[in-house]
């Protein structure tokens, strides 16, 4: 009770060279969304994404943010996401998420050596995590499709109060996010690109 099945998307492609007829690869899409155990759509690169952080079931993942009009990819690893509710006038749900990032390339003109631009690169990505979580926040209010199963999470701690808000949980849905990046310590490397040490 309380959660909506999805399903990772996966397509053979076949890949022909001179050399090998019968090349192909499997390439993973993205993910599937049902709703009473039937397909309703297919999810976006950035909903794929929340739902896999939000349900917990991503170690690592990439995250793009903008800066100015130019361009950084952080990496982020050993993800960890705690997740706690209050049933106090409305639905609330914290999530807090801890990450291990690098920063696997950068064209924006930010130091990571420095400090106060190493808050600035934090900051983007905080910015950029939560625009993708909210925004797998709304498409779940929106369709009333709980695929991050906050509605089990519910059942599982508070049963009686669950029977009673079970159909209209979405609707009263408030959620917070405390994003911890972690950014590691960093070394410049050629064409603006910034690689993290291990």
């Amino acid at each position: 009770p309380g959660i909506e099945p999805i399903a990772s998307g996966i397509t053979i492609v076949n890949n022909k060279s001179e050399k090998n007829q019968n090349e192909s690869y499997i390439k993973i899409e993205p993910l599937a969304i049902f709703k009473n155990d039937r397909f309703i759509k297919w999810a976006d690169k950035d909903l794929s994404k929340g739902i896999t952080i939000l349900y917990n079931q991503s170690n690592s993942t990439k995250i793009d943010a903008d800066c100015g009009n130019k361009k950084i990819v952080y990496l982020l690893t050993d993800l960890k996401v705690n997740k706690s509710f209050n049933l106090k006038e409305n639905v609330n749900f914290k999530f807090k998420i801890k990450a291990n990032t690098e920063i696997s390339e950068m064209t924006c003109d930010l130091n990571p050596q420095n400090k106060d631009d190493l808050v600035k690169l934090e900051n983007l990505l905080i910015e950029a995590l939560k625009k993708i979580l909210n925004k797998t926040i709304e498409e779940i209010k929106t369709s009333k499709v709980d695929s991050i199963g906050l509605g089990n999470i519910i059942y599982q701690n508070d049963y009686q109060n669950y029977l009673k808000i079970k159909d209209t949980y979405l609707d009263n849905l408030n959620v917070e996010f405390e994003i911890m990046p972690n950014l590691l310590a960093h070394e410049n490397t050629n064409e603006g690109t910034v690689k993290i040490n291990e």
